[in-house]
């Protein structure tokens, strides 16, 4: 290994060491902020969905 690299190397790991438990309060804050979705889906939302899972779920049963 190239020793002038080695500290480059350090500060890139140290970044990551620093940045992962901030990304990761960030992804968590935002999974369950709710901020995307509306307090009640609509009926067509509702509808909508059981049509995707139904197509999804005869897609990969078994014929």
């Amino acid at each position: 290994m190239d020793k002038t690299s080695g500290w480059m190397q350090a500060v890139v790991f140290n970044s990551l060491l620093v940045l992962m438990p901030v990304i990761a309060a960030q992804s968590l804050s935002m999974a369950f902020s709710g901020e995307g979705f509306s307090d009640t889906p609509t009926i067509e939302a509702i509808d909508q969905t059981r049509r995707n899972m139904d197509e999804s779920f005869a897609s990969i049963s078994p014929r």
